[in-house]
């Protein structure tokens, strides 16, 4: 059940973020507010985008597999891979060869950026936190 709760609060997340962002990337390349259409397929696939996330995220938080390299390898496929399928491919699906290899690279570049970022602000935060000491009952004789 907590495995579950937690699929669906990175779900929310993912899908609110990348759902905005998609709106504000619309806005910005059409330049106006006006004739802007919101297109059900494309939130649709959206949303099934959001699921391959959270699932990268569940595996890349998952204490089972206690290799770091190898979690951020799931990760990094699990999101590269739903980012490529669901997002790029559908709407492209007339692109040519070298296109769609542009595109995986793109993809490829700005997942590893992203994930740079994230891990430099994890590793100060984590610096920046107390060091919790092991509790020792005080009640004990």
């Amino acid at each position: 059940m907590k495995v579950l709760k937690k699929f669906a609060d990175h779900l929310c997340r993912v899908y609110t973020i990348s759902a905005m962002l998609f709106l504000l990337l619309n806005i910005a390349i059409d330049g106006t507010l006006e004739d802007t259409e919101i297109i059900t397929k494309a939130y649709l696939l959206v949303f099934v985008f959001a699921i391959g996330f959270a699932l990268a995220n569940l595996i890349y938080g998952s204490k089972t597999i206690s290799s770091f390299g190898v979690r951020l390898v799931c990760h990094f496929v699990v999101v590269t891979a739903s980012a490529f399928l669901f997002l790029y491919l559908p709407n492209m699906p007339g692109a040519s060869a070298s296109s769609k290899l542009i595109m995986l690279l793109l993809f490829v570049l700005l997942y590893w950026i992203c994930m740079s970022v994230y891990l430099a602000f994890a590793k100060v935060i984590k610096k920046a936190e107390p060091q919790k000491s092991e509790y020792k009952s005080v009640f004990k004789k």
